[in-house]
């Protein structure tokens, strides 16, 4: 008798898992860890992250593939961008994971890729989903974040007796 040998992905969690495959062919592919908003990566003010959407899921408001990371306020305008990335981009930005609609969004800033400024509340969290324009817009995307400082409250008026020269 003959054993047919079928090559393929033989792990049952993997996206493109092959129930008829006998041998295991190391083609197995994942979802990114941070596919979904719960999963986010936390990015550091003024860093970046290098992520692969090409498996993620396409769970933004819309758009293709997106990975999620998140970004603590610290007050000040905060700038998240893809611009670093080689393919088509859209960024998002929800205030939590529950958010039904994005608060901050935007396609196309820097050629085909995105950037958003906001003004961000010292201590709240918020997230980021970094989507390929369309569901072949995949491949390594740059998200970098950069955080302003926040303003200093006072007193900007210099003729006033309460005058403060370090606000903004």
């Amino acid at each position: 008798y003959s054993v047919i040998v079928v090559s393929g992905c033989t792990d049952s969690l993997a996206l493109n898992y092959n129930a008829n495959a006998s041998v295991d062919d190391g083609s197995c592919a994942y979802p990114p860890s941070n596919d979904d908003c719960v999963n986010a990566i936390a990015i550091a003010c003024d860093s970046s992250a290098t992520g692969d959407n090409t498996y993620a899921s396409s769970n933004a408001a819309f758009g293709g593939p997106a990975l999620w990371y998140s970004v603590v306020g610290n007050g000040g305008d905060i700038t998240v961008e893809t611009c670093l990335s080689s393919f088509d981009t859209r960024l998002f930005v929800y205030d939590s994971c529950n958010a039904s609609t994005y608060s901050y969004y935007n396609d196309d800033f820097c050629g085909l890729q995105s950037s958003i400024t906001f003004t961000s509340t010292a201590g709240s969290t918020y997230y980021i989903a970094a989507a390929g324009y369309s569901a072949s817009s995949t491949g390594p995307i740059t998200v970098t974040v950069t955080c302003a400082a926040p303003p200093v409250p006072g007193c900007t008026d210099s003729t006033a007796i309460n005058y403060d020269p370090l606000a903004t």
